[in-house]
């Protein structure tokens, strides 16, 4: 009766008075005595109330029907060329509202009837087809949602998703949930670490059913992880941090599609270009709904899930996307965390790049976490490169931002970067007494309480480093064994590998202070073959510790302690690894010419 009786445009002022005769008729209730009047009353209250929920449900459905109704009238209104970009503009999870599964599932019957009782002036081209291809897509959904999460318990291993190549991973069990090819492929493209560029050069035909049911498909399953992912406690097997590293996956994989449409040579050119725009849109969507997030990982975190060894080059694919974000602060707070991926692949220089035009672009948007958190980037980065005073400078500057705006994890890493630094300076110059060290210690203890208290591994990774370090410095190898040792759990979990091999450098240094020795020539090797992949110099000052422990025990105890350590140190650094290491030892002992 309600929704019969409102006439359009009157809903805010039945509203307005239903609310006013309420409080009306509950004042009345609070002042009566009669026992009858106040039984009328109260029924006259029961009575609003139940057609004030009446109202409430009538608003609730009339804004959903609103808003499927919009996009189903912007797909059907656009030429047949641009629908498929247009429906795109309406599955961003930035769209305010954002469409939910119901209203997916009316628009695709809304665009089957605009399309059987479409008006003479409007060609019906595609709407079919796209009403089908996101019913096919909810569908798919449907099967693989009982799945989605359900690869984290079956394989503990494998943290994001790319620790693990194969059927270990949760592309191969999706794949075996969807019946369609298009998905099929690309999922089986995944569990192999191969490009989705691929996918879309090996299709036949374009087929806008299946490029529909995909895209509802994927935009489904990142709505459900990232759901799944925010509502667990923090941690990096299924935490927020994987919530990130969802974001950053199917940006790629869009991205990757986007590049793939160049190459479908069995394509018109203007499927073409609407696919390609498409998929290109869908990368931005995840990149921007990526860089608004609370916790966004401006400190690195979400690449530790990112960083195994078959894992592709993440910034290849994104170069393309980023250069099309117009908005500097999300862009810069991407760059930070891509910057920060690269360092921990060993390229400095375009680390280096990278950050200095997030810490840019953060300047210009005001982004003033995003900006403290370059400079820490920055800092670090310029001792990678031996560049003390730079990286003490940075640091400073990076501690009087954070102080500056109240940004606690901000003045967490800058205290790390500025005792790391200050460190790393005397230890260059060759002032390593107690004096000339106290400051820098008194940086980084106040900094790895400050990130403890905040649970920011990166700095009290970061920290354990420098602590170790300086105890290492002072001769005091029990204490750098005990800041260490805990550490190096720390640093694994980050995901840092250049900065484990620096751990198992002082590790090793303060075991051969205590007389460790076997032990000292574990960490030692471990130390000089990880930071010679990563071309760190400090191989060379682990390569010198492994040439000393060989000259005390002799060739042949050396001969025995390597196998010994032979399991242990495949276990982390590979049968190749091992080989590599004999090659190292003769590098360092071979003058340069």
């Amino acid at each position: 009766r309600l929704a019969q009786a409102l006439e359009a445009g009157t809903g805010e002022i039945f509203e307005r008075r239903l609310t006013t005769y309420r409080d009306r008729l509950q004042g009345q209730s609070d002042q009566e005595t009669s026992e009858i009047k106040q039984a009328k009353l109260t029924r006259q209250l029961r009575a609003l109330g139940t057609l004030a929920e009446a109202w409430e449900k009538w608003q609730a459905e009339n804004q959903a029907q609103a808003i499927w109704a919009a996009a189903t009238e912007a797909v059907t209104q656009a030429p047949p060329d641009d629908r498929l970009r247009v429906l795109v503009t309406w599955l961003d999870p930035n769209h305010e509202p954002t469409l939910g599964y119901g209203d997916l599932a009316a628009i695709a019957a809304a665009l089957q009837t605009a399309a059987d009782t479409q008006a003479p002036a409007l060609d019906p081209t595609g709407l079919p087809e796209v009403g089908q291809g996101i019913n096919r897509g909810l569908a798919a959904y449907a099967s693989v949602e009982p799945h989605l999460v359900s690869w984290l318990y079956e394989n503990r291993r494998t943290v994001g998703f790319g620790g693990e190549v194969g059927d270990a991973g949760p592309w191969s069990l999706w794949s075996k949930q969807v019946q369609a090819t298009l998905p099929q492929a690309l999922f089986h493209t995944q569990a192999h670490n191969q490009s989705a560029a691929g996918v879309v050069a090996d299709q036949r035909q374009f087929d806008l059913v299946a490029w529909v049911e995909l895209m509802v498909l994927l935009r489904q399953m990142q709505l459900g992880l990232v759901k799944w992912f925010d509502a667990q406690p923090y941690d990096l097997k299924a935490g927020k941090n994987l919530a990130g590293v969802t974001y950053l996956v199917f940006a790629i994989i869009w991205s990757e599609l986007s590049r793939g449409t160049q190459e479908a040579s069995h394509f018109s050119a203007g499927d073409r270009q609407a696919l390609g725009q498409a998929c290109f849109q869908l990368s931005l969507h995840s990149l921007r709904t990526f860089a608004q997030r609370d916790n966004f990982p401006l400190y690195g975190g979400v690449f530790a899930a990112l960083s195994g060894e078959s894992f592709r080059d993440t910034i290849d694919y994104l170069d393309q996307p980023l250069n099309a974000v117009e908005n500097t602060q999300e862009k810069a707070r991407i760059l930070t965390v891509l910057g920060n991926s690269q360092r921990r692949f060993g390229r400095y220089d375009r680390a280096l790049a990278l950050h200095q035009s997030a810490l840019d672009l953060a300047r210009s948007g005001q982004d003033h976490y995003c900006a403290t958190a370059n400079l820490n980037h920055l800092s670090r980065l310029h001792l990678t490169r031996q560049q003390y005073e730079e990286a003490v400078g940075l640091a400073q500057r990076a501690l009087i931002e954070a102080r500056q705006w109240g940004d606690r994890l901000g003045e967490a890493n800058a205290l790390v970067s500025l005792g790391y630094s200050e460190v790393m300076t005397a230890q260059h110059q060759g002032r390593t007494s107690p004096d000339a060290l106290a400051g820098p210690l008194q940086f980084l203890e106040s900094g790895q309480a400050l990130a403890q208290r905040l649970g920011d591994l990166q700095s009290q990774a970061f920290g354990a480093v420098g602590l170790g370090m300086i105890y290492t410095l002072l001769g005091q190898g029990d204490r750098a064994q005990g800041v260490l040792t805990p550490g190096l759990e720390v640093i694994k979990q980050v995901g840092d590998r250049g900065l484990y091999g620096l751990g198992c450098l002082y590790l090793g240094e303060a075991h051969y202070q205590l007389g460790h020795t076997d032990t000292a020539l574990l960490f030692a090797l471990l130390a000089m073959y990880q930071l010679e992949q990563r071309r760190q110099i400090g191989w060379r000052q682990a390569a010198a510790l492994v040439v000393i422990i060989r000259g005390q025990v002799g060739g042949d105890r050396f001969a025995a302690l390597l196998a010994q350590h032979r399991s242990a140190l495949m276990a982390q650094i590979g049968v190749d690894g091992v080989d590599h290491l004999p090659k190292l030892i003769q590098q360092y002992e071979t003058p340069n010419p």
